[in-house]
């Protein structure tokens, strides 16, 4: 048996699970790095057994690298010298004494996920559920938007019978995560679903099925699929939001009240946004998301000419997208609103495409960096590229306007791919419409010999911005798609030779 452990596996469970989630690892990350089974991880963090000496040797100098000052002696340490090498102090109550989380910055949304039941019958398998619990915890704590309680408070919940309001209230969350883990014969069913404590209301489901045969490639896909649920939670907190008065609403809400303007994508609504966020940077000057956010609607009234003073907005997005970068590093939505801010602003796709892969890196379940990642994709006229992270956003979030948003792109991914019998088709399945929308339909419906077809998306198109079609098809970095959208717009005969 290894030296320098507690004297209880459950007791070494609690301090991996610990130093997992303040190093922000997964289960999969580190066995990776040790070079062991997924399932070796789950016994240890279960409790269900101890590694050896060399095991533990290796544990301790990944964490190292990521928590210097950390070594092999700390895990024998009393608890309060372990969590201070870690910077955390989350030391688990007991079942009858839960301290409610402390309360998160900004009164943004907070989350606890309840231990996963096994409903299997079978207290073997009771690893693969609390495995499964370890990375959704994991996965939801890369969403900078909610704040989520770690893993050893979760813990204590193990083996209660507890409603969601309950547990809600004791840990002093908004919603509550539950889920239950059935095996029969070779397959596995995993359900999952989302309550809003306060209404006792579900606010997003889902159930997730396959086999035995790469039970641990489930679980992630079980687990990027959840952290998926920011965009539910965001539209139940912009609700509650929406009903309070405007002059006693603080930075979060302010923030909240801007996002849902801000999705409209209209003039009115867009510009409304902006104050509302200058209020909110006002309370809070360094909240990454109002800063993100303005930089993404400045960008709007430059792309859309929704001001008689673009330079400004220009000079402003990209002041707020570099504001947003140093405050957000951390945040895969502020990164991905400001890699496309500079993608609108300054044509660096370059700069765009590190800010986003880093976006994607961070959270790979986030649908809107999965979808601006296909919008620089676009720009490198990668029609392939485009097309995968535009399906994955639509995926991850296939109810909201940006699942719609990522639907409509598809057909610009074939334009780019130039397939223009799939884009006029794609095009047609969907209900988003912009101006560069209508402009690249005119193009494609040029390459199709639809010139009436053609004419009327160039109307909408003018009807819906000042900017002239060649001054937006000039924005097209790439040489290649330039002249395949003028040589359209020119079969059709709506652009000059």
């Amino acid at each position: 048996m290894a030296q320098n452990l507690p004297d209880r596996c459950s007791d070494f469970g609690e301090r991996l699970s610990l130093a997992l989630n303040a190093c922000n690892l997964s289960r999969s990350q580190l066995s990776s790095a040790l070079g062991v089974h997924k399932s070796m991880v789950s016994r240890w963090l279960s409790g269900e057994m101890k590694p050896t000496g060399y095991n533990l040797a290796r544990i301790s100098t990944e964490f190292a690298k990521l928590k210097p000052g950390f070594n092999m002696t700390l895990w024998a340490t009393p608890r309060a010298e372990f969590e201070k090498i870690l910077g955390v102090a989350c030391t688990s109550p007991t079942a009858g004494s839960i301290a409610p989380a402390p309360l998160p910055a900004h009164n943004k949304p907070s989350l606890a996920v309840l231990p996963f039941i096994n409903l299997s019958g079978n207290p073997d398998q009771d690893y693969f559920a609390e495995g499964m619990t370890e990375e959704i915890i994991t996965a939801l704590s890369r969403i900078r938007s909610i704040f989520v309680v770690g893993s050893g408070t979760s813990r204590s919940f193990k083996g209660q019978t507890v409603d969601a309001s309950r547990a809600a209230q004791r840990l002093g969350v908004r919603y509550v995560l539950e889920g239950s883990v059935r095996r029969f014969d070779l397959r596995v069913r995993i359900s999952v679903k989302l309550t809003e404590a306060s209404q006792d209301a579900q606010v997003w489901g889902e159930r997730f099925e396959g086999t035995l045969d790469d039970v641990f490639a489930l679980q992630d896909r079980v687990a990027l699929s959840i952290a998926a649920i920011e965009p539910a939670v965001l539209a139940v907190e912009s609700r509650h939001a929406a009903r309070r008065p405007i002059e006693s609403l603080g930075c979060y809400d302010l923030y909240l009240q801007a996002a849902a303007l801000r999705a409209t994508l209209h003039k009115p609504e867009v510009l409304k946004a902006i104050g509302l966020l200058e209020r909110a940077l006002a309370l809070e000057p360094d909240f990454a998301p109002a800063i993100g956010q303005a930089a993404s609607c400045h960008s709007l009234v430059v792309v859309n000419s929704w001001s008689e003073n673009p330079e400004w907005h220009r000079r402003q997005g990209l002041a707020m997208a570099e504001r947003a970068i140093s405050a957000g590093s951390g945040d895969a939505a502020v990164l991905a609103q400001a890699a496309n801010a500079l993608m609108d602003l300054d044509n660096d796709a370059v700069r765009a495409r590190v800010l986003i892969d880093r976006a994607v890196a961070l959270n790979p379940g986030s649908a809107y960096a999965q979808f601006v990642s296909g919008v620089v994709s676009l720009i490198e006229a990668d029609g392939n590229a485009a097309e995968r992270h535009f399906r994955e956003s639509a995926r991850l979030d296939p109810l909201s306007p940006l699942g719609e948003m990522a639907r409509a792109h598809l057909a610009m991914a074939s334009f780019v791919q130039g397939n223009f019998v799939e884009a006029a088709r794609l095009h047609s399945e969907s209900t988003y419409r912009t101006p560069r929308i209508h402009l690249m339909m005119a193009a494609v419906h040029g390459h199709l010999g639809n010139a009436e077809e053609a004419r009327k998306e160039l109307g909408l198109y003018q009807n819906a911005t000042d900017v002239p079609p060649e001054a937006m098809i000039n924005r097209v970095l790439d040489a290649e798609l330039r002249r395949k959208g003028i040589e359209g717009l020119r079969r059709a005969g709506v652009l000059n030779a």
